[in-house]
């Protein structure tokens, strides 16, 4: 159960059912470690189960960042990104995160959680889709 958060989760739904007319959106959720950010994205795709295709992937604190580390996770369901990855071909990989979220008639999600240890390559994909995100239907979410 999440609480005090329905006006949070109000405005996610709201901005995922806009996408049609608006173009896709990148949101940042922020705040402090602990005060629930990775719960009220858990509680937004809850919400919207079967409603968009969701691809959610995590950055690590790692001592030695793994190039496009969350993107990783996300691989393991998406062969074109996947292959992308092991052929270490940085341009395709970055159009096949702006696929997820442009590919397809119904809304796409990409979740990053935890950017603040993102790994440069992340960082680059990130900055790469959220330039564009606005020609797909897709939300582009990070905390």
């Amino acid at each position: 159960m999440l609480l005090e958060r329905d006006r949070e989760l109000g405005l996610l739904d709201g901005l995922l059912s806009d996408l049609g007319e608006t173009g896709g959106r990148v949101v940042l959720i922020r705040g402090e470690a602990g005060i629930g950010k990775s719960a009220l994205v858990r509680a937004f795709l809850e919400s919207i189960e079967g409603t968009a295709r969701v691809h959610v992937g995590f950055c690590d604190d790692l001592q030695t960042p793994q190039p496009f580390g969350p993107l990783w996770d996300i691989a393991r369901d998406e062969a074109h990104l996947k292959k992308a990855l092991q052929e270490s071909d940085r341009q395709e990989v970055l159009e096949a995160v702006f696929d997820l979220l442009a590919g397809s008639l119904s809304p796409g999600l990409v979740v990053i959680e935890d950017t603040q240890w993102s790994d440069e390559a992340t960082l680059d994909a990130i900055k790469y889709v959220g330039r564009r995100v606005g020609r797909t239907k897709g939300l582009l979410l990070l905390t």
